[in-house]
């Protein structure tokens, strides 16, 4: 993957404990949210808050997935913008999915049609099949 970085503590011997490698890591993902190019300093606007909070109270109302056109209703009812940017509305719905929100496939022709909401179900459902099918 071309966007991968590698990163390495280095090698001086500033990180000889578990804490201090711990404080490493938080120093260097507080460096990264500073400077991520989509949502710099951290700040989430609060539409992808406002989405976040919908999708959670319709997965906690039982509905575990929707069709990706019914995904781009509800974000155009929560903010108007959502309509006019659907690169924004990718951006959000790709953070989602990195905080394991919801679970959606937008590089893939037919899985980018439905956004599922209850990602530990997916967990479940792919563990099952996965123990079922018998190994050659």
């Amino acid at each position: 993957n071309k966007d991968r970085t590698v990163v390495s503590v280095g090698g001086n011997g500033s990180v000889s404990k578990v804490s201090d490698l711990l404080s490493w890591m938080a120093d260097y993902s507080i460096q990264r949210c500073k400077s991520d190019k989509d949502f710099p300093n951290a700040a989430i606007p609060s539409r992808c808050m406002r989405l976040a909070l919908r999708l959670s109270n319709m997965r906690d109302q039982g509905v575990w997935c929707i069709p990706s056109h019914e995904y781009k209703k509800i974000a155009r009812e929560i903010d108007v913008r959502y309509e006019k940017s659907t690169e924004t509305l990718q951006q959000h719905t790709q953070l989602l999915h990195c905080w394991g929100l919801i679970h959606h496939h937008y590089r893939h022709l037919h899985l980018r049609k439905t956004i599922v909401l209850d990602v530990p179900w997916v967990t479940r459902v792919l563990s099952a099949i996965c123990c079922c099918i018998p190994l050659p």
